[in-house]
């Protein structure tokens, strides 16, 4: 730092040792991870939270138990309901086969395009990805196409298969 008036170097004012020595244990623990895939982590967590509520859905006895637990993450009757609904579903699995190709597919590509793209564009565009995918099954639906209901994160993981073909292809 300079002094403005005589352009000459300023020393800074010495920090207290207390101060230099203080624990902070939220920095330290967000250091931890800083660099390393955090949001693909944090994705398949949640899939495998979503699987874990799933599965509980199917095996308490009720008939209709998948919708009940569409219904409570706000899936009522299509993907333009709410949009709570839309950004949800993307965690739910319905099958053990659709968590591991889905758990794996986002392992692998996460370890390459989030440290290409940053954490926050990898998970806006995991986001957007599934949100178009189902928004694009519900409306080949309606048009009488057995698309049949989109469920998990498989729209979300063809949209990132795209986003690797573009990223590699430049």
């Amino acid at each position: 730092m300079k002094d403005k008036q005589n352009n000459q170097p300023v020393s800074e004012p010495e920090l207290p040792e207390w101060y230099k020595n203080r624990h902070r244990p939220l920095r330290k623990f967000w250091f931890r991870f800083k660099g390393e895939n955090w949001v693909t982590w944090a994705i398949m967590l949640l899939c495998g939270l979503g699987f874990i509520l799933s599965y509980l859905a199917m095996t308490s006895g009720n008939l209709l138990s998948i919708a009940t637990v569409f219904s409570a993450l706000g899936w009522r009757g299509g993907p333009t309901s709410n949009w709570w609904g839309l950004l949800l579903n993307q965690f739910v699995q319905v099958s053990v086969m659709q968590l591991i190709f889905n758990l794996v597919f986002i392992y692998f590509v996460g370890q390459w395009l989030e440290p290409v793209q940053g954490h926050f564009r990898f998970l806006m565009t995991f986001l957007f990805a599934g949100v178009g995918g189902q928004l694009i099954a519900g409306y080949l639906s309606r048009f009488g196409l057995p698309v049949g209901m989109s469920t998990g994160s498989t729209t979300a993981v063809f949209g990132l298969l795209m986003v690797v073909v573009v990223e590699a292809s430049f």
